[in-house]
């Protein structure tokens, strides 16, 4: 069950404002009894504490109503934010088309220039491994981007990937360095032939294609080289960069579920008065895989 804690802020404050104006009302009734009954003295005297009182009490409910929701807690009718919860849940039910009509047109030119014409079928093999997404949560940010009327949201959440096993470079994770400085090869050459052996176990690589895997994994930042998705992540950058498509093996080793946490900065701005993600999916803040323990520690 969820539990929208706009709602329950927004039912404590009108039940306040509420409470406050059947005390006025009660208030008045004995107010104008003594009116009637008591000496004109008494009466001012009965006058100034009755408009303390009111005084008091509408001080309250005006602050009462300027009670703005704490950080990190977004109002319902956010459309920047129902954007970016629409867009992972298409991704979660596979629907990559629609969610790519919620990436602002801005930043789909920029990746149809940096990337070989970058559309619809390259931003759905991005996510062609991910099973599931938990745990999502959206605070809003100040607005950093520089971006005139765009919005930023920081957006953390856990994903369930499935790959080819990274064997040589992300099972290291769980070994002392002093086993993995003697088990492990550091040369650069016998790097590469770790990967190619790695990606030869699922897929048909030709010896022709090992010039531009070469160049692929030369250029990809340190961090990928210990990642769970080496493998499809440079499958995925054979085939953008250079067309080059390799052929699955029908026997293979079988894959591995991870599951990771990710944290994004997510700019939106508005395309036709509808809010798109503008920037930040393809950098995220953080990506911190979690380590399963054979004994609790």
């Amino acid at each position: 069950m969820t539990i929208d804690l706009n709602s329950v802020i927004r039912f404590i404050l009108y039940s306040l404002l509420l409470l406050s104006l059947c005390t006025v009302v009660f208030m008045i009734v004995p107010f104008l009894r003594r009116i009637r009954n008591e000496k004109k003295a008494a009466t001012a005297k009965l006058i100034a504490q009755w408009l303390a009182g009111v005084t008091a009490i509408g001080t309250f409910c005006v602050a009462a109503l300027n009670v703005k929701a704490p950080i990190g807690i977004l109002p319902e009718g956010d459309p920047a934010l129902k954007a970016i919860i629409t867009y992972y849940g298409l991704i979660q039910g596979r629907q990559c088309e629609e969610a790519w009509r919620l990436i602002h047109p801005a930043r789909q030119d920029t990746l149809a220039k940096e990337f070989r014409g970058f559309g619809v079928k390259e931003f759905c093999a991005v996510y062609r491994t991910t099973k599931t997404y938990d745990n999502l949560q959206i605070m809003r940010q100040q607005d950093i981007a520089g971006i005139k009327g765009s919005k930023v949201y920081r957006v953390s959440y856990d994903v369930k990937d499935e790959f080819p096993i990274n064997r040589y470079f992300f099972e290291v994770r769980t070994k002392s360095v002093g086993d993995a400085l003697r088990t492990e090869s550091v040369n650069e050459k016998e790097v590469f032939e770790a990967v190619v052996t790695n990606m030869r176990r699922y897929y048909d690589v030709p010896n022709d294609a090992l010039p531009q895997l070469h160049e692929i994994v030369n250029n990809m930042p340190v961090v990928f080289i210990f990642a769970p998705e080496l493998i499809s992540e440079v499958t995925r950058l054979m085939k953008l960069n250079y067309g080059v498509e390799f052929k699955e093996k029908v026997a293979r080793p079988s894959r591995q579920e991870v599951k990771r946490h990710y944290v994004h900065n997510l700019v939106m701005s508005e395309d036709h008065g509808v809010w798109k993600i503008r920037d930040g999916l393809s950098y995220p803040d953080l990506v911190a895989p979690y380590v399963r323990t054979e004994k609790p520690l």
